[in-house]
């Protein structure tokens, strides 16, 4: 049944994604935070103004439809995920999750050395799509049959430390839920509110494994991140200063580089290389940069262990301030031909929608609209459910036979 809520425009994710990034900034518990300057402030009150107007006046936006979700074949997929990641294992011969929490490598070599090249790409973006599709056919049917494939999604990246497909799985599942919600809508906010309080807290335990070292975790962490004493002898838990830091540190990498920009955006190459690196899939532009031998610009960072500076940091490297302004309109290009192009028929539309507004949500760390695994990964799924409905009939038909 279609409804009047707007909540569900990839431009209210945008404002809430950056405004959450602000507020969160204002909590002022590092040292190394430059102030916010008026260039800055300005830009975000203008494209939320922007982002607000459209969400509201672009009818695409304001109607939308929740739908049921089933999947015949969610067995079949899952040994498809499983076999994969058992190849990959073998490949690098070793389990990321395991190997760091033992010592025996670090976050890094494994991020670096970890995979099958591009088989890796495409197994990551079916994991994350593929497990926000079983959660919403859970909620949806409230099976066990669709349960175990989405804990099983959630166990497959994080055997691999990828914090980043959990995240996107967290939110996109988030937004999932949110659309189904048809009553007690106070209660169940309270429990999504206890819930990202938990996932927080457990971002940084995950944080604390990662960082596996022979004294605290937390007080490594807290002496990286320069933390104030205000923060050091309040009452909040030090594991929560890893959700700050993660979450804030995007804008103050942006606000140094606009402050102290490693170049001068006037002596890049310009529009070529910000629209290949900006506009384009990463998958492209890393083959221009090893065909070019370049390497892509690096923005300033308030320490080189936090090394995201939101979608916006390279843009304005490469162009100044224009090249904020270009790339958000951009973000809004995107979003409005995302949705005009959707398919409001479809059962994987609500899935679509989700994810989506998650990819736009996690802007506020990267680009992550040229982000191949989950920017087109998600577009084939259907295909390969068809693929494996027929290969479920034809097993049916020998048996039978």
């Amino acid at each position: 049944m279609g409804k009047s809520n707007i909540l569900f425009s990839p431009f209210i994710a945008y404002c809430i994604t950056f405004s959450v990034a602000l507020l969160v900034y204002l909590l002022n518990w590092s040292y190394l935070y430059p102030n916010l300057s008026w260039v800055l402030l300005v830009f975000f009150l203008a494209t939320f103004t922007i982002s607000l107007i459209t969400a509201f006046f672009f009818r695409p936006f304001k109607i939308f439809t929740y739908k049921r979700q089933t999947s015949e074949v969610s067995g079949y997929i899952i040994l498809f995920l499983v076999a994969g990641y058992v190849l990959e294992f073998a490949y690098s011969r070793t389990i990321p999750f395991l190997s760091i929490a033992s010592g025996l490598s670090t976050y890094e070599e494994t991020r670096v050395d970890f995979g099958i090249p591009t088989f890796h790409v495409i197994l990551v973006g079916y994991t994350a799509f593929g497990s926000v599709f079983y959660y919403h056919s859970y909620i949806t049917q409230k099976k066990r049959k669709y349960l175990i494939p989405f804990i099983i999604t959630l166990i497959l990246p994080l055997l691999i430390m990828s914090r980043i497909t959990i995240t996107f799985i967290v939110i996109s599942c988030f937004y999932i839920y949110l659309m189904s919600i048809r009553r007690k809508v106070f209660q169940k906010l309270l429990k999504i509110t206890a819930f990202c309080m938990l996932f927080l807290f457990g971002f940084g335990l995950l944080g604390n494994i990662r960082t596996a070292a022979d004294v605290s975790a937390d007080d490594v962490f807290l002496a990286i991140g320069d933390a104030r004493d205000s923060f050091r002898e309040s009452w909040v838990p030090k594991s929560f200063f890893w959700a700050y830091i993660y979450i804030s540190s995007p804008i103050a990498n942006l606000q140094l580089t606009m402050n102290e920009p490693v170049y001068n955006p006037s002596s890049q190459t310009g529009v070529k290389d910000f629209l290949i690196h900006e506009f384009f899939w990463d998958s492209i532009s890393k083959r221009y940069d090893k065909a070019k031998n370049a390497k892509p610009v690096s923005f300033t960072q308030i320490n080189d262990a936090f090394n995201v500076g939101s979608i916006f940091a390279r843009s304005y490297i490469y162009m100044g301030v224009p090249g904020i302004y270009l790339m958000y309109l951009f973000i809004w290009v995107v979003s409005i031909i995302f949705t005009l192009q959707l398919n409001t028929e479809s059962k994987y539309y609500v899935t679509y929608m989700a994810t989506f507004n998650a990819l736009i949500f996690l802007c506020v760390f990267d680009n992550m609209l040229t982000f191949t695994p989950f920017s087109i990964i998600g577009i084939a799924f259907p295909w390969v459910e068809k693929v494996a409905l027929l290969f479920k009939k034809r097993i049916q038909h020998k048996n039978g036979s």
